[in-house]
């Protein structure tokens, strides 16, 4: 029973819409239908500006950490651990309280790694910047950086399982993207939104 709750209680802080309630209270806009369409914390930089999308983007981070916490008292095995890290990311990715319109859980994601192997996602951080620094192009740079933490992971001394599990993870991010991309494509036509440069997305 405490497992089917940890699970069940992950997923229900992956759904709070953090990034739609500030864009919302922000604007009063409703940012599943602006902007790129995505209810993430690039689509409320855009939509709202900057500030409101670091804001949102720290309240994304928060909920896989917060996740990280209860999983690491409560989890009891290696493998409902890494559940509860699954569920948060599904919980944003699909959530119950927007219907199953969620976004694409890259801050959630983060959010539970920073705790899980803080130095790799340093690595990736710095990989991330100088990718961007040469190629303007943050789809290309988030590919490098985010690449690079299941694999640097094991030089600071992690398991491999840990590895295993990040690209799981990231697979599921990447499943999130494409599952997503023919309600973007419709609201990016109807918006006139376009891919900028020089700006950093979620």
């Amino acid at each position: 029973m405490q497992v089917v709750l940890l699970l069940l209680l992950s997923y229900l802080i992956g759904s709070i819409p953090f990034s739609y309630l500030v864009a919302k209270i922000a604007t009063g806009v409703d940012i599943r239908y602006a902007g790129e369409g995505n209810v993430g914390a690039r689509n409320v930089w855009h939509v709202a500006g900057p500030i409101y999308g670091l804001i949102a983007g720290a309240l994304d981070m928060l909920k896989g950490l917060s996740v990280f916490f209860l999983a690491s008292r409560w989890a009891g095995s290696e493998v409902v651990f890494y559940s509860a890290g699954g569920a948060v990311i599904l919980g944003h990715g699909f959530p119950l309280f927007l219907k199953g319109r969620g976004g694409k859980g890259i801050s959630t994601a983060l959010g539970f790694l920073l705790e899980l192997v803080p130095q790799a996602l340093v690595v990736g951080a710095l990989l991330f910047a100088i990718a961007w620094l040469v190629t303007r192009n943050f789809n290309i740079s988030a590919g490098i950086g985010l690449g690079s933490i299941p694999f640097s992971a094991p030089l600071f001394g992690k398991p491999p399982s840990i590895t295993v599990w990040i690209i799981a993870l990231f697979l599921l991010l990447a499943f999130k993207k494409v599952w997503d991309r023919p309600h973007e494509s419709r609201i990016r036509e109807q918006s006139g939104w376009f891919e900028p440069k020089g700006i950093v997305q979620r």
